[in-house]
Parts: C-alpha cells; structure tokens; sequence
C-alpha cells in the first residue's frame, strides 16, 4: 500500500495529484485520499470507477473502493475546471 501511497500523483495524473493526496489504505482495501476542496471531492465520487480501474491495474492487492476526504491538510485548492 505504500507503493500505491507514492505512485498516486502518476495514477491520477497531474490535474488530480494537484489536488489529493494519497493517505492510507485500510485492512479492507480502503484508499482513503485528502481533497483540496468539497467541489473537487464531488467531482472526484463521480470518477471513482475509472479511478479506482487505474488504480488496480497491474496490482496485486486490490482496493475496493476510496474514501474522498474534503478540506484539511491537502495540497493548495485549484477546483474543478468549469470550462
């Protein structure tokens, strides 16, 4: 879990990395990730299938499903992009 933990912001990409981080994973397979902003949490609830495909590909242990944390101790707020 500590490599998925650090290998987040190239699975996500950019954009996202921007605005997550990575926490931890629970016994359950729990990725549980801290959000910049509620909007961007809300947006990200919606990308969770293909999030969560990139994710496991390739891996072995599999996360079942991700916790999106908004507000707190995340990297600086961008927003989702309305254009």
């Amino acid at each position: 879990s500590s490599d998925l933990l650090e290998e987040w912001p190239l699975l996500v990409g950019p954009q996202i990395a921007r605005v997550t981080r990575a926490e931890a994973v629970s016994t359950e397979g729990q990725l549980r990730v801290r959000v910049a902003t509620a909007a961007w949490a809300a947006e990200l609830q919606l990308m969770t299938p293909q999030i969560l495909a990139r994710v496991n590909a390739g891996r072995q242990g599999r996360i079942t499903g991700i916790r999106w944390l908004a507000g707190g101790t995340a990297p600086p707020p961008g927003g989702p992009r309305t254009d």
